[in-house]
């Protein structure tokens, strides 16, 4: 019976009971599958499970990235669920449901950018809309940086710092970029300021990012924030790591700024010798210059259908009508839990 389990966030000593729950959802799962994630590391835990009060077995567990979210002229927060899971002895019981509305009852605006399509399935069943492939693009670097060398404008000038939560003092150029909830009203997106990078980096205390910041005129228009995922960390190239264009954002009518940025974080690719990179954008000026710059994703066309398993699909629950995500959302690896699942490479000066 439903009224059998209860809805609360875990503590350290559910850890035991959330291996269990691991090895029955994936048996033979590595130790530290569910239990060492990236959840843990805030005061209060981004998730929420259910436990089954008869035994006090954990019988499911709801991952969630809360963050602040700027959302026509209004700051709102909201969550994204990047987990989902029910133990199989606990099937058919609600639980999946109630996680997610208890975590919709604490939050303004809900949405998730990386489910499987049987998980979008579900979430359509729970009254959320807008199913959407977002296409990730992918390229050599050195594709990327030839083109950009050819492309970028001299108006801007780049710096690229490292960045990490042991020292994020190179995000204080992010206070000058004249993010805010106004800054671009017609856009969806999370909180792009100095206190939002700064939260999302101690959730992966000590992991090393480049960060790129292009100005003009002296002043700051946009930003890069970039690593190298170790081999193993994407199964269509398990053999090879993958420099990971985690993060980027661009003041209004600056989108031509990404391309000396990214440029930047390709000839570094480059010369370590990485021979893949992936991005994420999802604002239609971003892409395009993507495409520009040699990434290829499931919208280019020939090659493009090729990738389309490669997407990350997207859907949003929310009590007012909201763009669609690849028109008005700003989207990143930041925006779900892919920039924080997977491990990285020592960054390099």
């Amino acid at each position: 019976m439903k009224n059998d389990y209860v809805i609360r966030r875990p503590t350290r000593a559910d850890e035991p009971k959330i291996e269990v729950l691991a090895q029955e959802i994936w048996p033979g799962a590595s130790e530290g599958k569910l239990s060492r994630r990236w959840w843990w590391n805030a005061e209060v835990p981004h998730c929420w499970v259910a436990e089954h009060g008869p035994s006090g077995d954990i019988a499911a567990i709801c991952g969630e990235r809360r963050a602040r979210l700027w959302a026509k002229g209004r700051e709102l927060s909201s969550a994204a669920i990047c987990d989902w899971d029910v133990s199989p002895r606990h099937g058919r019981k609600g639980l999946g449901r109630a996680l997610v509305e208890r975590s919709q009852s604490e939050n303004a605006l809900m949405y998730t950018t990386s489910i499987s399509e049987a998980a979008a399935v579900g979430f359509e069943r729970l009254g959320w809309t807008g199913h959407t492939v977002l296409p990730i693009a992918f390229a050599t670097p050195p594709v990327v940086w030839a083109a950009a060398k050819a492309q970028a404008s001299r108006a801007f000038e780049v710096d690229v710092s490292n960045v990490s939560s042991d020292d994020p003092s190179a995000l204080a150029a992010l206070d000058a970029i004249g993010a805010g909830v106004d800054s671009r009203p017609s856009v969806l997106m999370l909180a792009r300021d100095r206190a939002a990078l700064t939260e999302h980096l101690s959730l992966v205390p000590g992991r090393r990012y480049r960060l790129a910041v292009a100005r003009e005129a002296g002043e700051v228009v946009a930003y890069v924030l970039y690593r190298t995922l170790p081999k193993g960390s994407f199964r269509r190239f398990r053999h090879a790591p993958i420099g990971f264009l985690a993060d980027f954002y661009t003041r209004e009518g600056k989108s031509a700024a990404l391309v000396p940025l990214i440029g930047a974080a390709a000839g570094e690719l480059t010369r370590r010798g990485v021979p893949v990179m992936m991005a994420l954008g999802t604002l239609p000026e971003h892409r395009r210059t993507l495409t520009r710059l040699g990434m290829v994703s499931a919208e280019v066309p020939l090659v493009g259908k090729y990738l389309r398993s490669l997407g990350s699909r997207a859907m949003v629950a929310y009590p007012e009508p909201v763009p669609a995500f690849l028109e008005g959302w700003h989207l990143t690896f930041l925006d779900n839990d892919m920039d924080l699942i997977f491990g990285s490479e020592a960054a390099t000066a």
